[in-house]
């Protein structure tokens, strides 16, 4: 071979050296910069107004108080509930706030004593809420309190073995507070788990009733509601 083509050679040689060297290079930084990409990734939002279900458990407390029928006597209704809610959330950085109405018609009722002359009920019919919630979300995760107004639709009723009865329906206002946690399954998906306490105060009610059409019943009570419930939800977020 001649010196040119030795020369020739090896200056080929070293240009395929230096491509080589340059593309793994290049490979390299652009592994770091995706890697970097990656991990620099906006987390999913949480912003936007989102629409859902609902179905939970509650525990209640009803303390009726006053008359000499009913002073004293407590009951602990319990049972299932449904419903839906609405809200908006605005995520700043890490942190998500936002508003929330639901409403949930129910099952929660207790009668006691079964084996007496009176029966006395409670029926919690109806749930609703308006609360704010702020919390702290991580990617797909967001955990958050709510506190905020609540109300129920609570039927108190008695009855005597001899089919005589006596309802009313009163409408309760109070206040709930609550923890939450949920999770993205996709950009528009959220599932959840939440516990609350609820506060719907206190109301009057005044039963009468009139047995065999000669000996009247009438029971005056204030009755204070309470709750415990915990409930799984399901959301849709509008918007991305």
């Amino acid at each position: 071979m001649t010196s040119l083509g030795r020369t020739l050679g090896g200056l080929a040689a070293a240009a395929a050296l230096a491509f080589t060297v340059t593309e793994a290079r290049a490979e390299g930084i652009g592994d770091r910069v995706g890697i970097r990409g990656h991990s620099d990734a906006a987390p999913f939002s949480w912003t936007g107004f989102y629409i859902g279900g609902h179905v939970g458990h509650a525990w209640a407390n009803v303390d009726w108080d006053r008359g000499a029928q009913t002073k004293g006597l407590n009951q602990r209704p319990e049972g299932a509930f449904a419903g839906g809610q609405i809200g908006f959330n605005k995520q700043v950085g890490r942190w998500v706030g936002g508003l929330e109405g639901s409403l949930s018609g129910s099952g929660i009722a207790e009668t006691s004593p079964p084996d007496s002359f009176l029966d006395f009920k409670s029926d919690i019919q109806l749930l609703w809420s308006m609360t704010g919630r702020l919390g702290y979300a991580w990617d797909r995760w967001f955990a958050y309190g709510k506190a905020g107004y609540a109300g129920g639709r609570v039927e108190t009723s008695l009855s005597t073995p001899l089919d005589f009865s006596a309802a009313q329906t009163r409408t309760h206002h109070g206040w709930t507070v609550g923890l939450g946690v949920e999770y993205m399954l996709g950009p528009n998906i959220a599932v959840g788990l939440e516990y609350s306490y609820i506060d719907l105060g206190n109301a009057h009610y005044r039963l009468r009733d009139l047995v065999v059409d000669v000996v009247p019943i009438e029971v005056r009570t204030d009755n204070d509601v309470t709750a415990h419930s915990v409930l799984a939800r399901l959301n849709y977020k509008f918007g991305q």
